[in-house]
């Protein structure tokens, strides 16, 4: 039933759309809006269904765990890719399973706690193996994209300051010593992006400045205090 379907998947909206190119999400959304997608199956641990390509169909299979290990018989698929067929039938699962597209925009501190507690969920250490890392990767963009986009509305009043000043130090410690390898540097963008925000709430309010001030005293371990304290000056 795709009710307990539902209680299975571990992708979002979000997920798809960081997993491949702008170009080729755009291309998945055509499939999935025009009803190319046939013999739709849904098995214990996969969707399988033929997809529409170019000039014919395509043998798909979704994982529900992970859009990393989802299959297509397409050329881009059969080179380990995710290709605009994958993405396709992972929307048309989403759709069916009831799924929502994800808010991620906040007006109160209250909202964006919310919403920054479940992406910082996916930020976690890496143990192997090798064949995993790109999927995790992934991981770390999607919960990066998702902090920065949630704090851009946030108001500039202290408790907002406070707050975004704990979350560096927290994203801070996960990279010292949570095991979290950020190779390809998405959590450290997130970072920076919090404290741009803390600088540019100071600038806005200046009964703040006294206290971001008092954020640079604090050892990150990567530098983000200075980061701060140049912002600020």
């Amino acid at each position: 039933m795709i009710s307990d379907v539902a209680k299975k998947i571990k992708f979002t909206y979000i997920d798809l759309e960081t997993a491949v190119s702008a170009q080729t999400y755009k291309k998945a959304q055509n499939i999935f809006n025009g009803g190319d997608i046939k013999d739709l199956e849904y098995l214990p641990s996969m969707a399988v269904a033929y997809v529409k390509g170019s000039s014919n169909y395509y043998e798909v299979a979704v994982s529900y765990k992970d859009i990393y290990k989802s299959d297509c018989n397409c050329y881009a698929g059969e080179r380990g890719n995710i290709c605009k067929h994958v993405i396709a039938l992972a929307l048309q699962i989403l759709k069916d399973a009831g799924v929502e597209k994800e808010n991620i925009t906040a007006t109160t501190l209250a909202e964006a706690k919310k919403i920054i507690s479940s992406a910082i969920k996916k930020i976690k250490p890496y143990n192997g193996p090798s064949k995993i890392w790109f999927s995790y990767q992934h991981n770390l963009e999607v919960a990066a994209l998702i902090i920065k986009q949630v704090i851009k509305e946030l108001p500039a009043d202290k408790e907002v300051a406070k707050y975004l000043w704990s979350l560096v130090l927290k994203l801070s410690k996960k990279l010292s010593h949570g095991g979290v390898d950020d190779s390809d540097g998405f959590v450290g963008g997130a970072i920076d992006g919090i404290v741009e925000k803390i600088a540019n709430i100071a600038q806005k309010n200046k009964e703040i400045l006294p206290l971001a001030q008092k954020f640079t005293k604090d050892y990150t371990g990567f530098g983000f205090e200075g980061y701060l304290k140049q912002l600020l000056e």
